[in-house]
């Protein structure tokens, strides 16, 4: 984790993940084994990244989004929205 990101409380940040600068993690949320969280991407609170998903720079996840294993976020993600393939 990048001493410029933001974690909120409860949020949860697995073996391996990669949160890197000026990142947001909204309260509750879970990040999977190896998600690698690009420059200035922000995950809403209580969204769910599977393993090894990966958001690219200054892409926002909603509140409760889900993003699947494996899956690459290349555009924002509404609240409760969805990413399931790459």
């Amino acid at each position: 984790i990048h001493p410029a990101a933001v974690v909120g409380a409860g949020a949860v940040v697995n073996t391996g993940a990669i949160v890197e600068h000026d990142c947001v993690v909204g309260e509750h949320a879970f990040l999977g084994p190896a998600v690698v969280l690009c420059g200035g991407a922000r995950v809403g609170a209580g969204a769910f990244l599977g393993t090894g998903a990966i958001v690219l720079p200054g892409i926002k996840v909603g509140a409760g989004a889900l993003v699947a294993a494996g899956a690459v976020v290349r555009k924002d993600l509404a609240d409760g929205a969805k990413e399931l393939g790459r």
